[in-house]
């Protein structure tokens, strides 16, 4: 008798979390929160630039260039883009979403590049590289990280690559 009393309290005890279980299950959050990407205590990101330079290459079909994004646009729901090749001097300007731009400044953040080194590698010179020059304006302060060859912390080539992708999403207007 004392075995089917306990075998039925085990059975009792089961089929009420059961219930509760379904009958909670709703109010239950099973999604992970997005994670926040910190943003600057010291203010917001106003202009994001990168100027690629050929050393090796000569002629005016080298892919020199600098691509200058800023915060503030034609209209309030764009950021300016301007691309300048810098051999020809031929210059281009564009919209690019603000979303755009808040996205690359929170990366430029992410990635810690206001606590990269001025220059990769350290003490290191370069002839026929191709030298790449990675700048941010915050707070009225510009930060510029340069690479010449080899070796690049991956949180600077994720930037580079990004504002090279970031590029085919503009409107040019010229």
């Amino acid at each position: 008798m004392k075995r089917l009393i306990h075998i039925l309290l085990i059975f009792t005890i089961l089929t009420a979390v059961g219930l509760a279980t379904v009958v909670f299950k709703s109010k239950w959050n099973y999604t992970m929160e997005e994670p926040e990407i910190p943003q600057s205590a010291q203010g917001l990101i106003t202009e994001i630039s990168m100027n690629v330079y050929n050393d090796w290459c000569g002629g005016p079909k080298c892919p020199d260039y600098e691509i200058t994004f800023r915060r503030e646009g034609r209209e309030k729901y764009y950021s300016s883009a301007i691309r300048t090749a810098t051999r020809s001097g031929e210059t281009k300007r564009g919209d690019l979403s603000s979303f755009e731009f808040d996205q690359l400044a929170e990366l430029f953040e992410a990635q810690g590049f206001f606590k990269l080194q001025s220059v990769y590698p350290e003490n290191s010179g370069c002839a026929d590289c191709v030298i790449v020059t990675v700048s941010a304006v915050r707070d009225g302060h510009r930060k510029t990280v340069t690479h010449l060859y080899g070796e690049i912390p991956l949180q600077l080539w994720t930037i580079q690559k990004v504002i090279d992708g970031t590029t085919a999403d503009v409107q040019w207007l010229n």
